[in-house]
């Protein structure tokens, strides 16, 4: 099997914890009818804030959904208010971690070296930074289409807000899933033949290169 198609949603700061929550509990209806998503075509993963985390990883327990974190702490513990650590995160079942997004950079001051210590303390805590090209920024139906095998997938912002154009997306994730020929047939004598890496491994933000900042 190839490796999945990948779509994001970053909910960022736009939700309020009741919005959230009802947001949650009828995109995961959406996912458990999508095949694509249940057979493992399509990858979807939601990060949402701090305080959201817990609801998101309830309502999709029984849905292959990845939950995520906006962002990571240095140190995994210490007197460091505000910070909320990678062994914490991990703890409560976030699996994938926005690290080095545009936004922290450019709002917060975040250096190459900040970002670096903070996907050393994601990886050492079995929270995955990683390292696909995906596409975000006014991302919407038809643009994976058009992108095609050029990026792994869509980083969507608000745009997803609305279930039935997230689910608009999850198809044409599904139809370029489908479509897509299996490594092995592109390189039948590759030793990497037939990967299928997770998503955590590989998600990486693109600092402040836009397109990842959905």
């Amino acid at each position: 099997m190839s490796r999945p198609v990948v779509v994001g949603v970053s909910l960022k700061m736009y939700f309020g914890h009741r919005q959230a929550r009802e947001w949650f509990a009828e995109v995961a209806e959406r996912v458990r009818g999508h095949r694509a998503v249940q057979d493992g075509d399509v990858l979807l993963f939601i990060i949402p804030t701090y305080l959201q985390i817990g609801p998101a990883v309830e309502a999709f327990t029984d849905t292959p959904v990845q939950i995520g974190a906006q962002d990571v702490a240095t140190d995994d513990s210490g007197a460091f208010t505000g910070e909320v650590s990678a062994a914490e995160l991990a703890e409560v079942g976030v699996v994938l971690a926005e690290i080095g997004h545009a936004e922290r950079r450019r709002l917060f001051g975040e250096t190459d070296a900040v970002v670096a210590a903070k996907a050393a303390a994601a990886l050492r805590n079995g929270i995955r930074p990683g390292s696909i090209v995906i596409y975000g920024g006014s991302a919407g139906p038809g643009l994976l289409t058009e992108l095609g095998d050029s990026v792994d997938g869509l980083f969507l912002g608000r745009f997803a807000h609305d279930p039935d154009a997230l689910v608009r997306v999850l198809d044409e994730a599904a139809a370029l899933a489908a479509a897509a020929p299996t490594p092995a047939r592109l390189h039948p004598d590759s030793e990497t033949a037939g990967d299928t890496r997770s998503l955590g491994a590989q998600l990486q933000s693109r600092g402040p290169d836009e397109r990842t900042g959905a």
